[in-house]
């Protein structure tokens, strides 16, 4: 449910937009005019927004506005796939994902529901194909990375920190193997997209 609160009347967000098309930048080209507006109107409604709301809700929402712009925009950053693994795990739960793939043994460390979980990622999200025959063959490098004191910051072993460098994909794994360092990682993936402004709203 969203707090009374939070409710921003429609004249209000029509009086930013108005002033965002006066105050941003101009340019004669149509492209680069659309994305100076985008740019300083995204900016500019953070600022407003982020001012009334209570302090342990600001990085959700900032997070929200951030993967609302890379989500909804031509670029397609985010996969559907990607955000709802995120938002709402694996269909079923825990309990109803992966298949009938039992955890290897060198792969104590990690949980039977994180490997299940992991199986079912691996099937939803085309950028972690081959993840869990990875993680088998190097298990030490990543339980070492799930265990170092900043997972969510720490390169991600093999060919992995690559492959899903500045992905969504990258904050599922984190929420798999290292869940408590997740708005960590939230923090650092808003920071990377929009700019470290963006976790630092003014007062």
């Amino acid at each position: 449910l969203i707090n009374p609160m939070y409710q921003f009347s429609l004249p209000y967000f029509t009086r930013l937009f108005s002033h965002c098309i006066e105050r941003s930048g101009k340019a004669d080209d149509v492209p680069t005019r659309l994305l100076l507006l985008s740019d300083f109107l995204t900016a500019f409604i953070f600022n407003n927004v982020s001012r009334g709301l209570f302090e342990e809700h600001k990085l959700l929402y900032s997070f929200l506005l951030c993967t609302s712009v890379l989500r909804h925009t031509s670029s397609g950053k985010i996969s559907d796939a990607e955000w709802n693994f995120l938002v709402r795990g694996p269909v079923g739960g825990a309990a109803a994902a992966g298949g009938a793939r039992a955890r290897p043994p060198s792969c104590g460390w990690v949980s039977d529901a994180a490997w299940r979980v992991l199986l079912s990622a691996e099937s939803d999200i085309p950028l972690l194909a081959g993840l869990p025959a990875d993680l088998e063959a190097a298990s030490e490098a990543w339980a070492s990375w799930a265990g170092c004191p900043e997972p969510h910051a720490a390169p991600l072993p093999g060919r992995w920190e690559a492959k899903l460098s500045g992905s969504l994909a990258r904050l599922v794994v984190v929420k798999i193997f290292c869940e408590e360092k997740l708005l960590f990682g939230c923090s650092r993936y808003v920071a990377e997209k929009l700019g470290a402004e963006f976790t630092e709203p003014a007062p």
